[in-house]
C-alpha cells in the first residue's frame, strides 16, 4: 500500500529528527553555501506582546553537506549513477539541445562519451536524441541504420550490469526500446527487447512485464518457449489469473483442448482486472491479425467471452451494461428508436446542406484529424472532424459547419450524450480496417451516408453488412466487432453520430467513461 504525507509533516519530522544528515536546518543552503537565515537578527512577535531578539553564528556547510543538499533536490538523480554524477553538469547542458537541436545535442553526448565511456546517461540521452533526429531529408538506407542503430544501443544498456546503469534509466531502456521497435514495426527486435528485459526482470514491482513477455511469445507462435515463460511467471505469481488464461490458450493453439478446457474454467478475473486484460486481449488480436494469424484471434475472442471478459466473441465493449436489447443492425422502423424520429427526419431532409459543409472542409486538411497509426488501421488511413466530443461541443468547429452543429444543438440526446461522438468521417479509399469494436453498449451509432462510393463495405459481427446509403441513416451498435473496406478510388464520407441505447435509464445516459477508457477510445 503507498502512503501519502503531507510535505508539511515530512519537513517537520526531519528538521526534528536526531538522526538527520548533518545540515543546520530543513530549509536548504543559500546561493553562497551557508545556511539561509544564518548571521541574522530574528525578531519573533509573542502574543502577549512581549519581544524576544536573539541571534545565532552562522555554520557553513561542508562539502559532504552540499553534496547531501545538491542530490535532493537534483531532478535528474534517478537516471544518474555515480560515475555520471561527477559530470552532471557536461550532461545537463547537452540535454538542453535534445528536442530543438538534436544534432547539435548528439554532437555534445558523443564528446562527453569519448572522455567518459563509462557514461550511462550520455549513452542513453544520445539514443534518445537519435529519435528526435529530422528524417526528412535521409534516405531510406539512412533511416534503416538509425533504426538499427537505436536498437542496437537499447539492447546493450539492458545487458549493462546493475550498478553501471539506473534503475529507472534500466526501466526507461525497455520502455522505449519496446516502443520504437513497435512503431517501427520491427517485431523480431521488440521480441529480442522483452527477452533480455525478462532476465532482468527484478527490476519490475509487480507482473506486467511477464504479461508482455508472454503475449509476444504466443502471437508469435514461440510456444515453448511461452511455456517455460509461463512456468516462471506462475511460479512467482501464482494467483495471476491472466498467466493462468494464456496457459490455456497455448494448450489451446497446441490443439490440447481438453487441458485446455479443463484449465480455463477454473479462470476468475476480478472486476477490477477485466479492463486491463480486454485491453491486452484486443492489443494482441489486433496484432494477429495483423500477422495474419486472424483464426487465432478468433480462438483469443471465444474464450475471453467464456471467460466473462466480453459479452460475446463479437461484442465486446469494455463499459457494460448487461440485460439490454442488443443487435448488430438496428432498423428505423424498431419501436425503441422512433423516439428519434423527429431528429432522423430533419437529418434526412438537410443531408444535402450537411453534405455541402463537409466537402467544404474537407478542402482544408489541416483541419481534419488522421487516425494513421492506430493498431486497426490494415493499409490506408481514416480521418475525423469532431463536432461533439464526450457530450462537450468543439466551439471552433462549430463556426465552421454551423447549420450541421445548429441541428445538433436541438438532437440534445446526441450531442450531449458523454459516452459518444457526432463527427464527420472520411475512410480514404483503398483503406482496410481490421476487426474492432467500440468501448460500450450502452450506446448506437448513426451514419447518415454522404458520399458513399461502390466498393466500401462495412462488415459487422458474422455476415451482417451495414447497407449505407448516400442520404439515409443506418443504425448499428458498435461495441460489435465491424471490418471496414474502401476498396474505390474515392473517399467514404459519412456524418458518424452517437445517442443513449433506448433500453439504458434516463442516470445510465449521464453517466461518463473514466479518463482510461476516453483516452482509448478516443477515435472509435
Amino acid at each position: 500500500m503507498r502512503v501519502f504525507i503531507p510535505c508539511i509533516v515530512i519537513s517537520l519530522a526531519f528538521a526534528l529528527a536526531k538522526g538527520d544528515d548533518g545540515l543546520c536546518s530543513a530549509e536548504g543552503p543559500s546561493p553562497d553555501g551557508t545556511c539561509t537565515g544564518a548571521g541574522k537578527e530574528i525578531t519573533e512577535k509573542k502574543v502577549h506582546d512581549q519581544v524576544l531578539t536573539y541571534a545565532y553564528e552562522e555554520k557553513p556547510m561542508n562539502e559532504s553537506e552540499a553534496e547531501v543538499w545538491a542530490r535532493r533536490f537534483y531532478s535528474k538523480l534517478a537516471y544518474t549513477n555515480d560515475y555520471d554524477w561527477s559530470i552532471r553538469h557536461l550532461l545537463d547542458d547537452a540535454d538542453d539541445y535534445i528536442v530543438n537541436e538534436p544534432s547539435q545535442a548528439m554532437a555534445k553526448f558523443e564528446a562527453i562519451l569519448d572522455k567518459y565511456p563509462q557514461s550511462a546517461r550520455a549513452f542513453y540521452s544520445l539514443t534518445r536524441t537519435m529519435e528526435f533526429l529530422n528524417k526528412t531529408d535521409m534516405t531510406d538506407e539512412e533511416k534503416k541504420a538509425i533504426d538499427v542503430k537505436v536498437i542496437h544501443n537499447y539492447k546493450d544498456m539492458l545487458q549493462r550490469k546493475d550498478g553501471d546503469i539506473a534503475r529507472t534509466m534500466l526501466g526507461s531502456c525497455i520502455h522505449q526500446g519496446l516502443l520504437y521497435a513497435i512503431n517501427k514495426n520491427r517485431t523480431e527486435d521488440k521480441l529480442a527487447l522483452l527477452e533480455l528485459g525478462f532476465k532482468r526482470k527484478h527490476i519490475f514491482e509487480n507482473d506486467r512485464f511477464h504479461e508482455l513477455y508472454v503475449e509476444e511469445l504466443v502471437i508469435s507462435e514461440y510456444f515453448d518457449r511461452a511455456e517455460k515463460a509461463l512456468a516462471v511467471a506462475l511460479e512467482e505469481f501464482p494467483r495471476n489469473q491472466f498467466f493462468k488464461f494464456m496457459k490455456g490458450i497455448l494448450l489451446k493453439y497446441q490443439g490440447q483442448k481438453k487441458e485446455a478446457s479443463i484449465l480455463l474454467r477454473d479462470v476468475e478475473f476480478a472486476q477490477n482486472e477485466v479492463y486491463g486484460v480486454a485491453s491486452d486481449l484486443v492489443s494482441m488480436a489486433l496484432e494477429l491479425h495483423k500477422r495474419g494469424k486472424a483464426p487465432m484471434a478468433d480462438v483469443l475472442y471465444q474464450e475471453a467471452s467464456k471467460a466473462h471478459i466480453f459479452l460475446s466473441k463479437y461484442q465486446r465493449p469494455y463499459d457494460t451494461i448487461l440485460d439490454l436489447d442488443s443487435k448488430p443492425i438496428w432498423s428505423m422502423d424498431d419501436v425503441q428508436v422512433t423516439a428519434y424520429d423527429e431528429e432522423f427526419t430533419l437529418l434526412k431532409e438537410s443531408w444535402e446542406t450537411i453534405r455541402g459543409e463537409a466537402l467544404e472542409i474537407r478542402k482544408n486538411g489541416s483541419l481534419w484529424i488522421s487516425t494513421s497509426g492506430q493498431e486497426w488501421i490494415a493499409r490506408g488511413t481514416t480521418l475525423q472532424f469532431p463536432i461533439f466530443t464526450w457530450g462537450k461541443k468543439r466551439s471552433y468547429h462549430c463556426t465552421l459547419v454551423p447549420k450541421t452543429c445548429q441541428i445538433f444543438k436541438t438532437f440534445t440526446a446526441s450531442s450531449k450524450f458523454p459516452k459518444g461522438h457526432v463527427r464527420f468521417e472520411v475512410i480514404s479509399n483503398k483503406t482496410h480496417l481490421f476487426p474492432h469494436s467500440g468501448p460500450t453498449n450502452a450506446r448506437l451509432r448513426g451514419h447518415l451516408g454522404l458520399q458513399v462510393p461502390e466498393g466500401f463495405k462495412m462488415r459487422i459481427a458474422k455476415g451482417n453488412y451495414l447497407p449505407e446509403k448516400e442520404g439515409t441513416i443506418t443504425l448499428f451498435e458498435d461495441s460489435y466487432e465491424y471490418e471496414i473496406w474502401n476498396e474505390s478510388d474515392d473517399e467514404m464520407i459519412v456524418l458518424s453520430f452517437d445517442m443513449p441505447h433506448p433500453d439504458i435509464t434516463y442516470q445510465q445516459s449521464k453517466q461518463a467513461f473514466n479518463s482510461n477508457i476516453r483516452y482509448t477510445f478516443n477515435y472509435l
